[in-house]
């Protein structure tokens, strides 16, 4: 992941980033607020001989035992914590006051020194447990319970002084430790949020979820409910941006399903806009010159003929459509033209509750047929929960699923692609819908910049068909069809169109 990648991550998650770092430093904020101050008081005591040896030979014995204090101190320091010790040193307590913690430490350089250490909530608590901790300890020295009786002595070489300052919590630790955790747990929660779980915002997601090449981003326009026509979808400047997203899909198509003459839009589950992107996807090869057919595969709830309520000189109907075909109706009698030249409509006919035995029947004739004479794009079912759009998916050339960003979760793509992969198809690309984030700034003022009216020049002659005319069949009165060599071979005549006016441009 790169720096900009990860930068685009945080943006898109930026909520669960900042919710993720607010829970953390809450939660130091709270541990601070919440925990009471605790103060420690030290004392010191010493291993010295015993000042009533009077004998040279036990000086010499002291001395010697001095020497081993490294290993005599230990016992001291386990006496200390002992429950005899703690009952002695409680007695000595102030009446309601309660003992505070015991701990014991030595220095390395002065094996003869042992630390006393005590805590307790009350600073005047901690100085008086250190100090009843050592009358304690001393009591038990000088009874013979611990050390060498009689050779070695416990003085008390430092007093335990009143703590002012509490020992915990380190404030400043606590919030730099929470702030390091907060960002450490905001930008991984980012992450299992971007790639785990939760909703699919972008291209790269989508592509991680599928293990699909994604062909192309869709925009979101929320004026693309409102199309009842092909002029208005084309003519409309607020579609300007989802006009270019599908003539790019539309190029995507050409340079890499050159072979295939027919593409199954379908999505994981509904209300992901593969109507949409299926009525784009057919104005945008039609205006590229390619004879395209839109069928409505949806033999359920199928509703193509919703965007051409308001074609201008002509009616679409939702009857006669696929079902009469397939049930035996000649193609010419049920596909209708469009006010755009090269697009053609095969509504979805008659709904049915359970189309399954008839596209599996029939649909393969039919397609084959449609695929003589036009690229066809086929506006199928979703993939979850029925299986029409998974019956035609095995008869098409290609097959693309459309997911619209921030509505589909990475498990229904998962279970959406399982189901495609338990018949052995394997779908072409994806399509992210409705990205929030598609164009850049400066792609925007590419497109949003005033149009320079081209220089008159003469008209170009006609270029020839492309196509041998021997694959086509004849088309149906009213339908304008261009003979294509094959789904998308049209694209070689426009580049000799564009070849040509350079040429004249030139002389």
């Amino acid at each position: 992941m790169t720096l900009t990648d990860f930068l685009q991550m945080v943006r898109r998650r930026w909520v669960t980033a900042v919710v993720s770092f607010l829970l953390v430093l809450g939660a130091a904020v709270f541990a601070l607020q919440t925990q009471n101050p605790v103060y420690e008081a030290t004392a010191t005591v010493g291993l010295v001989p015993t000042s009533s040896s009077s004998s040279t030979t036990n000086d010499l014995t002291s001395i010697t035992l001095l020497g081993q204090a490294a290993a005599i101190l230990p016992l001291y320091s386990e006496a200390l914590t002992s429950i005899d010790t703690r009952r002695l040193a409680a007695a000595d307590m102030p009446p309601g006051m309660a003992l505070g913690s015991v701990s014991a430490s030595t220095f390395q350089n002065f094996p003869t020194i042992l630390r006393i250490n005590t805590r307790s909530t009350s600073p005047v608590a901690a100085q008086r447990s250190a100090q009843a901790f050592v009358t304690a300890l001393q009591k038990r020295a000088n009874a013979g319970d611990i050390g060498v009786n009689g050779l070695i002595s416990l003085q008390e070489l430092g007093s335990p002084v009143l703590p002012t300052t509490p020992v915990s919590p380190h404030k400043k630790l606590t919030l730099g430790i929470g702030l390091m955790l907060g960002l450490v747990l905001a930008v991984a929660a980012a992450w299992l949020r971007e790639n785990v779980g939760g909703k699919i915002e972008s291209s790269d997601a989508l592509a991680q979820a599928s293990g699909l090449p994604v062909f192309g981003e869709v925009p979101d326009a929320r004026r693309v409910g409102a199309i009842t026509s092909v002029p208005m979808w084309l003519n409309d400047d607020r579609l300007r941006f989802v006009n270019e997203a599908m003539r790019d899909l539309g190029l995507t198509l050409q340079l890499t399903q050159f072979e295939s003459d027919s593409v199954l839009v379908t999505s994981p589950e509904g209300q992901h806009g593969k109507t949409t992107v299926s009525f784009g996807i057919a104005v945008a090869l039609a205006r590229s010159g390619v004879a395209t057919l839109l069928v409505d595969g949806d033999l359920r709830r199928g509703r193509i003929e919703e965007f051409f309520v308001d074609e201008p000189n002509r009616r679409i109907r939702k009857r006669p459509g696929l079902v009469d075909v397939l049930r035996g109706m000649p193609l010419e009698s049920a596909i209708q033209a469009t006010s755009l030249p090269n697009l053609s409509v095969l509504t979805s006919g008659e709904l049915q509750d359970d189309p399954n035995e008839l596209l599996d029947i029939a649909f393969p004739a039919a397609l084959r047929e449609m695929e003589r004479r036009s690229a066809v794009v086929i506006d199928g079912t979703p993939l979850v929960p029925i299986n029409d759009a998974r019956v035609i998916a095995r008869f098409v050339g290609s097959t693309v699923v459309v997911a619209a960003a921030g509505q589909v979760s990475r498990g229904q793509v998962k279970r959406a692609l399982d189901r495609m992969s338990i018949i052995g198809v394997k779908p072409t690309a994806v399509i992210l819908n409705r990205a929030r984030q598609r164009h850049s700034a400066n792609y925007g003022l590419y497109l949003n910049a005033p149009r320079q009216q081209p220089a008159a020049t003469e008209p170009s002659p006609p270029t020839r068909a492309a196509a041998p005319p021997a694959r086509r069949a004849e088309p149906s009165p009213g339908v304008t069809l261009v003979e294509p060599e094959s789904f998308f071979v049209a694209e070689e005549t426009a580049a000799q169109q564009r070849a040509d006016d350079e040429r004249r441009s030139s002389q």
